[in-house]
């Protein structure tokens, strides 16, 4: 069907196969992934003439229960050992956020978290790509629930984890309600925009 239409890529959603959020899928099981089901998903999109430009998992990465943490991040490198397998450059991700915790203190936890994501992803050629989703009232109403979300939370991210293999999956929308700049962010963050989503906003 999407070839039909036109479309060239997908980005591909890996959620685990018992996740409870909302807004997600499970288009492939990475946990039981293999170099065999690999090559046939990989021979499925080039017998269509289109490739994955991305697989993405958003989840709360800075989750306050460590148990559900650990489990998240657990799956994120599982997440990015398929990207390896599929020949797939970007994984797509949230930062999250600890609702206990000041927007200082989960930058600290970001960078304690995300420092080695980024290293396994490097090992395995692949970029991170932060989606900038507010996910307003996710945790706890009226609080951002993924700090991600604007330009000068960004530069405070690259600031701790400058790692040339992290970025963003830009979505314009998000920031055209919340009365940023979307245009000129696209010519600051060039550089950092390894995926972008499209789509209109009301």
């Amino acid at each position: 069907w999407a070839a039909a239409h036109g479309f060239q890529a997908l980005e591909v959603g890996v959620w685990p196969p018992t996740h409870a959020r909302d807004y997600a899928s499970v288009s492939i099981d990475v946990a039981n992934l293999t170099r065999e089901s690999a090559a046939e998903i990989k021979e499925l999109f080039a017998k269509h003439n289109m490739a994955i430009s991305c697989l993405t998992y958003c989840d709360n990465n800075l989750v306050a229960d460590l148990a559900q943490r650990q489990a998240r991040l657990a799956h994120l490198g599982k997440v990015i050992d398929a990207a390896n397998l599929l020949g797939v450059g970007t994984v797509s991700t949230f930062i999250g956020r600890n609702p206990q915790l000041t927007l200082a203190d989960n930058l600290k936890e970001a960078q304690k978290v995300f420092a080695p994501i980024l290293e396994h992803a490097a090992s395995k050629d692949v970029r991170i790509a932060i989606e900038n989703c507010p996910m307003p009232g996710w945790q706890f109403e009226g609080l951002a629930g993924n700090i991600a979300y604007s330009p000068w939370v960004w530069d405070l991210l690259y600031e701790q984890l400058p790692e040339d293999n992290f970025g963003l999956n830009l979505d314009p929308s998000h920031l055209y309600w919340l009365g940023v700049d979307y245009l000129g962010v696209v010519e600051q963050y060039a550089d950092r925009i390894f995926h972008v989503h499209a789509k209109d906003t009301e």
